[in-house]
C-alpha cells in the first residue's frame, strides 16, 4: 500500500500561490517521519521567499557545508532578491554547488534557483537548460513558463503531455494545463483555465495567483465586468500585487473607468514595480501621442 503523503496540502498550497497558508500548515506537522524534515524547510523557507521576507530566510538558513544543497541554494536566492549579493557573485556560488548537485536526486530546488536566478538576468536560455537538470513535477512546469515566455507554445505543450504522463491528476499539472490552455486553445481554451481556475480555488483556496489567472482568462473571453470582480478580491488580499495590478490597468481602460481612477492603479504598480512591461508600453505610448501632437500644433 503506498503511503499517504503527508506533505500533500502543505506541497499544493505552495504551488497554488497560498504561502502563508503553506507556513501555517507547516506548523502543524510535528510528527514527520525524519527525512521528510528537510522538504518541509524547503518549502517554508520558497514561501517566505515568495511573500517577499527575505531577511527571514538568510538569518536562519546557516550558509555551512553541514546545510541540505536545496537550503543553501535558497539562501543564496534570497541573498539576490533582498539585493544583498549581485547576480554575478551568486551565480558564481550557485555553479560552486553544481558538482554536488549532479551527485544527487535530490536536487531539484538547486536547479529551481538557477533557472530563477537566469531568468532574473534576463538569460532565459540558460534558464531552461537548468530545468533539464533532473525530471520533476516542477521543474517541468516551470520550463513550462519560459517555453510560453519564448513563444514556443509547441514545445510547452510537449513538456505539459511529459506532466501527464507522471501525474495528470496533480495540481501543478492541472495549473500547467490552465497556462497552455490560455495560450493555444482560443475561446475553448480560456474557458478550460477558466474552469481549471476555479475548481483549485475550491479545493485549495483562492490565491491571488489564482484569482488573477481567472481573470485573465475572463479577459480574454471579453468578460471585464467579471474579470475585475476578481482583481479587486485579490488586491483586497494583496493590494500592492504587480500582476494584479497591470491587469485592472487593462480592465478599466476596457470598462471606462474614469481617468482618476486608472491613474492611481498606475502610480501603485509604479511604486511596487517601476519597470513592468505595462509601464514601459504606456511610457512610449505617452511619449508617441506626444510627438504626434507636437507634430500636428507645429503643423497648424
Amino acid at each position: 500500500m503506498t503511503e499517504p503523503d503527508e506533505l500533500y496540502t502543505m506541497r499544493n498550497l505552495f504551488w497554488l500561490g497560498n504561502y502563508q497558508l503553506a507556513i501555517n500548515e507547516s506548523n502543524s506537522l510535528h510528527r514527520l517521519a525524519k527525512h521528510l524534515n528537510p522538504i518541509r524547510d524547503e518549502f517554508v523557507y520558497r514561501s517566505y521567499l515568495a511573500l517577499g521576507q527575505y531577511d527571514i530566510v538568510i538569518g536562519e538558513i546557516q550558509d555551512t557545508p553541514s546545510t541540505p544543497l536545496a537550503l543553501r541554494a535558497i539562501r543564496q536566492l534570497a541573498l539576490y532578491l533582498s539585493k544583498k549579493s549581485s547576480y554575478e557573485v551568486v551565480l558564481s556560488n550557485l555553479e560552486a554547488l553544481a558538482d554536488e548537485a549532479s551527485k544527487t536526486s535530490q536536487a531539484t530546488i538547486y536547479y529551481l534557483v538557477l533557472a530563477t536566478v537566469h531568468v532574473h538576468g534576463d538569460n532565459i536560455k540558460d534558464a531552461l537548460i537548468a530545468t533539464e537538470g533532473q525530471s520533476t513535477l516542477e521543474l517541468s512546469a516551470y520550463a513550462v513558463q519560459l517555453l510560453l515566455r519564448m513563444d514556443r507554445p509547441d514545445l510547452a505543450q510537449q513538456r505539459l503531455a511529459l506532466m501527464k504522463s507522471v501525474d495528470e491528476d496533480s495540481a501543478l499539472t492541472q495549473l500547467a494545463t490552465a497556462w497552455v490552455s490560455m495560450r493555444t486553445g482560443g475561446a475553448k481554451g480560456m474557458a478550460e483555465a477558466a474552469n481549471i481556475y476555479e475548481d483549485l480555488s475550491e479545493k485549495y483556496g483562492a490565491s491571488v495567483m489564482l484569482m488573477t489567472g481567472l481573470a485573465v482568462s475572463k479577459m480574454h473571453q471579453g468578460l471585464f465586468d467579471e474579470a475585475e470582480t476578481h482583481l479587486q478580491e485579490a488586491l483586497n488580499k494583496d493590494p500592492s500585487n504587480a500582476d494584479c495590478l497591470a491587469n485592472i490597468i487593462t480592465v478599466s481602460y476596457h470598462l471606462d473607468k474614469p481617468p482618476e481612477v486608472i491613474a492611481r492603479f498606475v502610480s501603485q504598480l509604479r511604486n511596487k514595480a517601476p519597470e513592468h512591461p505595462l509601464l514601459q508600453g504606456l511610457t512610449n505610448f505617452e511619449s508617441a501621442y506626444d510627438r504626434v501632437t507636437a507634430q500636428l500644433a507645429g503643423g497648424n
